[in-house]
């Protein structure tokens, strides 16, 4: 067993199924003390009997708060927090809904930020501590369709940098998770073709090797998201010229 997780306390945020949910099982295998906030304040059947179920909303920094203290007074130290909480809502032929925009700023963006104001005095007290957020691949590239989920991602990707630099001084890594395609239950409702598309175990693992690894920047599969930085970095023009030819 790696010890790096051993008797560690990981508090995962949106581990009911996907990505979250193999992130879970390898914690769990890596021998981590793991906590578990969803809505309902239930684990699948998978993870049952093995980790503290907790009930948040995202969006409830009411709720955010009753978990950190629960945490707090079971265990007396939070060593790794992981937001994976988030959703994704396309915009089809330019019909811009503000309520679209909100709802994934909500999700993706600010119950990340929720979650931080709790977590972090939490993470303060902990030698080698670190906070883990979701961002996207999707977060260096503007893409068709992606005004709404992209936005929150990019969104959610600055935080995280700028974060990093801040908590710099309090021996607190930041590690940005920025994925490709993943086959998930929220990929599975996409009616385009995912170039690359990788299971949710390899995302699992891939994730929490760079953790363990302490990464800034957690991204596979690198096929894509190399792709992705490359386009990025071509002038503006040839951005457009590509990223035009995705449009349906």
């Amino acid at each position: 067993m790696n010890k790096s997780l051993h008797n560690k306390v990981i508090w995962i945020c949106g581990a009911k199924s996907g990505i979250g949910l193999e992130v879970a099982k390898q914690c769990l295998v890596l021998g981590a003390r793991l906590c578990i906030s969803s809505r309902d304040g239930q684990v699948v059947e998978e993870l049952q009997g093995s980790v503290k179920a907790l009930k948040c909303d995202a969006n409830s920094q009411e709720d955010w708060q009753q978990c950190a203290d629960q945490i707090s007074q079971e265990y007396g130290q939070l060593d790794i927090f992981i937001y994976n909480a988030g959703d994704c809502i396309y915009v089809d032929d330019v019909d811009i809904k503000p309520g679209d925009f909100k709802t994934m700023m909500n999700i993706n963006f600010h119950g990340m930020i929720k979650a931080a104001q709790v977590t972090l005095p939490l993470l303060k007290k902990t030698d080698n501590s670190q906070f883990v957020g979701m961002a996207s691949s999707v977060a260096w590239l503007a893409l068709p369709r992606a005004e709404a989920y992209g936005s929150s991602k990019a969104a959610a990707y600055y935080f995280l940098k700028s974060l990093r630099l801040d908590l710099s001084n309090y021996g607190i890594d930041v590690s940005i998770i920025c994925p490709g395609f993943v086959k998930t239950p929220m990929t599975d409702k996409n009616d385009f073709p995912m170039p690359f598309l990788v299971s949710a175990e390899r995302a699992g693992r891939e994730i929490c090797q760079g953790i363990l690894k302490r990464k800034p920047v957690i991204h596979f599969p690198k096929r894509f998201t190399y792709l992705l930085k490359f386009i990025a970095c071509l002038p503006h023009f040839l951005q457009f010229r590509i990223c035009r030819s995705f449009v349906k």
